[in-house]
Formats: C-alpha cells, structure tokens, sequence
C-alpha cells in the first residue's frame, strides 16, 4: 500500500505541476474531477463519486483541499479541461461546501474540525510545494528499510544529553501577544511568513519545510498556545536551527501503515523540548506536525540517530 501511494502521490505531484504551468492554464483554465481515474475501487468514496465530472476553473480555492488522491488507495484525478469543452458541458460548476467533521487528532488525541471526504493528514494539494520550489527529499535513509528504525536503541548506549547540551541563545517572548503574533515569531527565525513558507536545510543536511502548519491543528486552528508554548517559540526555532540531537523514529499502524517522523531534541532542564516533523507520503515533504516543551526527552532518544552535537 505504502508504495502504491507513493508512486500515485508522486505522479499527482507532477501533474499538479505541470497542469498550473502558466501555458498550460492558458490554454486549459479548467480541471475536472474524474472518480476511478486510474482504477475502479473495489469500496468506492460517496463524496467522490459525487464529484465525477464536476469542472472548476483551475484557480479554484476548492482544489487547495480537495485534489486527488484523497486518502489511502483513493483512485481519483484530475482531467484539463478547455473554455469551449466547458462551454459544451454547460459549465463551469460551482464549488462544493468544504464541510468540517469531527475526527480525533492522531498527534494530539485531541478531537478536530477536519474536511469530509478526504481522508486524515490528505487535505491539500499534493504538488503545491514541490511547485514553489520547496522539493525536500529523503536523503539520510532507505525509506523501503524500516527494520532499524522501529527498533530502539540501548538506552544504556547513550551518553547523557547533559553533556552535549548548551544553553539556549534565545529568550522567551513576553506574554499579551495573538496567536499569529507567535507564530510570525517563530517563522521569522528562518526567514519565513505566515503564507510563504521557506526550505531549510538541517544539521543532518537533510532539507525540511517551514512553514505556519507546524501551529495548525487539523481544521486549520492556532494551536500555539497548547501547553504553554507560545512564548517558547524562539527557543524552538533554535531547537530545529541547533540541535543536541536529531533522531528519525517510525511507528507501524494496526493498519500496517508506517508513519515515519524526523526529531529535533534539545535539553534543558527547565524547558526539556522536542520538535517532530513528519514525512508526507503523499506530498514527499517533512512538515512540522507538532512541537512540545517540559517533556521527557530522553525517552525520544529512539529509532536512527542522524546527528549528535559533538561534546
């Protein structure tokens, strides 16, 4: 399953890509969903056999969220379309409602407002930042070997992180400021915006994207706030610009679906945080999923270490 994705999520990539070139909308303004683009489901999608044939103009906000595929083994494209074939089959449509629906948060636990009809963790373009040139790959590991990555390390193999460690440069923000206000924060420290998220290559030598969605639950929400974080945020950015130690982990679902994350650890005994990016199956990318302060941390020590600060 997992390559099956892979594979389809790379080529909706390309398309993506390639179908927003400039001389490719002039001459095809519109898309249109096709449902079973590349097979028949065996269990086929209500919503998306909704939109079979539904065309919008290429530019539509609509296709931010819902471009195929859309979950795990979802068959769906996308089909350029002309002015004068719209015009034939009595378009353009108009864009369906994005309608939210409660799902639990599997980073948090916690319960989100998330788009139906598209599965969790699938809700945006799949080729939006390979097409602003942000193209982070996979570069430190096999992604088809996960034997060692699912396998912890001797904890008695290694060395107290009070010995790498150094005190943080950064300094905590004052309290009073919006949400955005600490997320703005926190981008600025990488050059980056709250709509123009930036490459940075890490102290592995593995690129990763910055971005506002590292402070966004599912539904698009600030979560800066969450256990205290806000005023930390620049001592984060600094945990992800220098850390003590880099680890790549990876979970395997009951499902058999292998989620592979990327952690930057930083020690300290008053704030103890980690940060976690996530590789995207679907989009090729590490994202920032989730930050955390006063943690154990040591117990994050697992799977691959990638970097180590030297003592």
């Amino acid at each position: 399953m997992i390559y099956e994705t892979n594979l389809r999520t790379a080529r909706a990539a390309g398309r993506w890509k390639q179908m927003r070139h400039p001389d490719t909308l002039a001459a095809f303004p519109y898309w249109r969903y096709v449902h079973a683009f590349i097979r028949v489901p065996n269990e086929p999608r209500e919503e998306h056999e909704g939109w079979d044939g539904m065309i919008l103009p290429a530019t539509d906000p609509w296709w931010e969220t819902y471009y195929p595929p859309n979950g795990w083994r979802c068959s769906c494209g996308v089909e350029p379309v002309t002015e004068a074939e719209m015009r034939r089959e009595g378009g353009p449509d108009t864009a369906p409602e994005i309608v939210l629906r409660k799902v639990k948060d599997p980073h948090t636990g916690g319960m989100v407002d998330y788009p139906a009809g598209v599965d969790f963790g699938w809700a945006h373009a799949p080729g939006r930042t390979w097409a602003e040139g942000l193209e982070p790959r996979m570069r430190s590991w096999n992604v088809t070997n996960f034997t060692g990555l699912l396998r912890p390390p001797d904890p008695h193999g290694l060395p107290p992180l009070e010995k790498i460690a150094k005190p943080f440069a950064a300094e905590a923000l004052p309290d009073g400021l919006t949400d955005e206000g600490y997320v703005r924060r926190f981008l600025a420290g990488f050059g980056a915006g709250l709509d123009a998220p930036v490459r940075f290559t890490d102290a592995a030598g593995d690129a990763i994207v910055i971005s506002a969605n590292l402070f966004r639950d599912a539904g698009g929400n600030w979560k800066v706030g969450k256990r205290g974080r806000a005023r930390l945020v620049p001592l984060l950015a600094e945990t992800i610009r220098d850390p003590d130690e880099i680890w790549l982990s990876a979970e395997e679902k009951k499902s058999g679906d292998v989620v592979i994350d990327r952690r930057y650890i930083r020690f300290d005994p008053r704030t103890r945080m980690f940060v976690v990016f996530e590789w995207n199956w679907r989009t090729m990318t590490w994202e920032g999923v989730t930050a955390h302060v006063r943690q154990k941390v040591e117990e994050k020590r697992q799977g691959v270490l990638l970097y180590r600060r030297k003592e």
